[in-house]
């Protein structure tokens, strides 16, 4: 299994930044993307929820960046939970993909290829805890593919941790976004700390 290195840590860093900054322009224009989102509707809940589920499927794509804005149309709460359902349908959706065409995937699709270097990151052991650990800090998107591809995990026990992990991730980051910046920065800088330790514990292998 391949260790952690600073370099694993660049794409985490760089989604972080991209929320932080997203949160700062949403904040800024709260008052126009509520003006806009009050005429949508219903139709546009379910689009942005179309729009999560679809950067899901995409490798290293990423929804967090929208999350600061999903709060500015519909607040915290609603936000939280549409967030969670693209998530979660995205990460059924490219779980099973990966699954049904794991070989066609890893032979045809280069991109994927370069997801196993993470895939084979992910602890054998306490995998479902690995996994919840791994669905509450970013980026999300790649995750589904990793452990599709490169882990005999089940799906019930993928979906629960998922959620778990996909439902915290989501009101954290909907509530973090409407502090004021040196409060957001100073909480995620904390819960990166936390998931990483949390990830090294799991990682470390038990002495006899």
């Amino acid at each position: 299994m391949k260790t952690l290195r600073f370099k694993n840590l660049i794409i985490p860093l760089f989604v972080t930044s991209l929320f932080l900054t997203s949160s700062y322009l949403s904040d800024i224009f709260a008052a126009r993307l509520q003006s806009y989102v009050g005429s949508q509707g219903t139709w546009g809940m379910l689009l942005y929820v179309a729009l999560i589920t679809l950067t899901m499927i995409i490798p290293f794509g990423t929804s967090i960046p929208l999350v600061p804005i999903s709060v500015a149309f519909w607040g915290g709460l609603t936000a939280s939970l549409l967030n969670t359902a693209g998530w979660m349908i995205g990460g059924i959706v490219t779980f099973l993909i990966a699954r049904r065409y794991r070989d066609f995937l890893m032979s045809r699709v280069t991109l994927l290829k370069n997801i196993e270097r993470y895939g084979r990151m992910i602890p054998e052991k306490n995998l479902f805890f690995s996994v919840i650990i791994l669905r509450m800090g970013p980026p999300v998107d790649f995750v589904s593919y990793a452990i599709g591809l490169f882990t005999n995990m089940h799906f019930l026990p993928y979906i629960t941790a998922s959620f778990i992990g996909m439902i915290t991730l989501a009101f954290f980051l909907s509530y973090v976004s409407l502090l004021a910046l040196n409060y957001q920065l100073l909480v995620i800088g904390t819960a990166l700390g936390i998931a990483l330790f949390g990830y090294l514990r799991i990682k470390k292998p038990t002495s006899n």
